[in-house]
């Protein structure tokens, strides 16, 4: 079996494919073996049998001239004879890739047959590296599109839904400011409701971003303490407690409900984006009802508004970042100001993080929307 044959299809990255070399190379001649490959402008160890081995001055030096000359170099050879270790370039063409350096666990040179199977592996090794080099860098290229889409989005986002709340702050606190004297109490009380809802606002849009920040570039790191749901959801609604003030909301939590390991703070996120797109999304005059229930192993918690509902073919796509739901025209504007289109996105990844899933279905009676969570009652950390 060669190293880029189809039964070794598991070798799907450079390093991978090093190291079905090396075992290759020291099952067939009882010997140690490494492939360097140059990292920071620096040959250096990808993959060895033994792991930890390293190599000597006078090996690592033959290995660079092997590297920069395209040659064999090494033990008992003509160029560098007195290192332990013999080297092979690992080339394609004109293009070196790297060098598998072997050495006899007897200590012997390689004999004709022995050196005639090396350099038949390093072209098969070669051809291989350079195919998962390939998809590495076609991966890595795709991965840079979607940061740099991702990058364009939330600079639009950040300009788009931080300047209305900003707008409103200046506006109003410069009205105050200027007409201080001229504004009756109760007006001035409304403003400063105003600024202040404005602020919540502001600051929830600052802490999706940064959670979203954190779960894009994998630094996302769960602080789990034993949780109690129905607490953490009374966090939330008192987080909201601006937009829940004239809406009637149902909660349903029993008292004997078990504790989850779980990040209280990120829960608390999660439960403030899903109620406050519930209220985004329906009139103030309809209830939403939160249910929190044990499921054997689970704690189920739903969501339910009685807005204008979700599409049943976006029903997915509602947890994609930046996407948000098209509101009916007649609708639009009685209901309130869509937000970064991330929520739902961050909450399902905070989710997730936990073991946990989350989705989107109709609500009672076909009626507006329910958002399912299911949270594990043990897990563990991801």
């Amino acid at each position: 079996m060669s190293p880029g044959s189809s039964s070794s299809r598991s070798a799907a990255t450079i390093d991978d494919v090093a190291q079905t070399i090396v075992r290759r190379v020291a099952l067939a001649l009882n010997a140690h073996a490494a492939v360097l490959m140059p990292r920071h402008d620096n040959l250096a160890v990808v993959a060895s049998i033994p792991a930890e081995l390293t190599l000597d001055t006078a090996s690592s030096a033959a290995m660079d001239w092997v590297f920069r000359h395209r040659k064999p170099a090494g033990f008992r050879s003509d160029t560098l004879p007195a290192a332990p270790f013999f080297g092979l370039p690992l080339q394609t063409g004109t293009n070196v890739l790297g060098v598998l350096a072997v050495q006899a666990k007897d200590g012997s040179a390689l004999t004709p047959t022995q050196n005639n199977f090396l350099v038949g592996l390093t072209y098969q090794a070669a051809a291989a590296v350079e195919r998962a080099k390939l998809t590495t860098d076609v991966e890595q290229a795709r991965l840079q599109t979607e940061m740099e889409r991702l990058r364009t989005s939330l600079l639009s986002s950040v300009s788009r839904d931080m300047r209305e709340p900003l707008d409103t702050i200046i506006m109003t606190s410069r009205n105050l400011n200027n007409r201080w004297n001229d504004i009756p109490v109760d007006e001035r009380h409304a403003f400063v409701s105003d600024i202040e809802q404005e602020s919540d606002r502001l600051d929830r849009f600052i802490e999706n971003f940064l959670d979203m920040t954190e779960l894009v570039t994998g630094n996302m790191r769960l602080r789990r303490t034993e949780t109690n749901v129905g607490d953490v959801i009374s966090l939330a609604m008192a987080r909201l407690h601006r937009y829940l003030k004239e809406r009637k909301v149902v909660f349903e939590c029993p008292p004997d409900l078990p504790a989850i390991n779980a990040d209280a703070t990120a829960l608390r996120r999660v439960f403030v984006n899903i109620i406050e797109n519930s209220c985004s999304y329906s009139l103030p005059d309809q209830p939403i009802k939160i249910s929190v229930a044990r499921e054997s192993d689970s704690i189920r918690i739903v969501v339910t508004d009685r807005g204008i509902g979700i599409p049943e073919t976006e029903r997915e796509r509602v947890f994609d970042m930046f996407y948000r739901i098209r509101k009916e025209a007649s609708e639009t504007a009685a209901l309130s100001r869509g937000g970064a289109g991330l929520g739902l996105s961050i909450c399902r990844g905070l989710i997730e993080a936990h073991n946990g899933t989350i989705a989107a279905h109709a609500g009672e009676n076909g009626v507006g929307t329910s958002v399912t969570i299911i949270l594990p009652l043990e897990s563990k950390p991801r």
